[in-house]
């Protein structure tokens, strides 16, 4: 599952897939790309995603760690709905 942000400034992919592995659905790791760090800030103080506990930790390019999230319940769309009840 890939996760992009739209905004007035245009898209902004905030999610990465570590060695092609892909999380369980409604999970995304965060782009460790410090261009998606406000935009994913933003959507968890908007409590639209939180951090998946316990902890799983991943590390994306350049060795920049980055922790499993997930987008909640209220914020599921019919796609991932769907996923889930596979």
């Amino acid at each position: 599952m890939g996760l992009t942000v739209t905004g007035p400034g245009g898209k902004l992919d905030v999610s990465w897939e570590p060695d092609g592995a892909i999380p369980p659905d409604g999970r995304f790791y965060p782009n460790p790309d410090p261009s998606a760090a406000y935009p994913l800030l933003e959507l968890e103080r908007a409590g639209i995603i939180r951090p998946v506990e316990p902890a799983i930790t991943a590390y994306g390019p350049y060795g920049l760690p980055t922790r499993l999230m997930e987008v909640t319940e209220p914020y599921h769309n019919p796609m991932l709905r769907a996923l889930r009840m596979r």
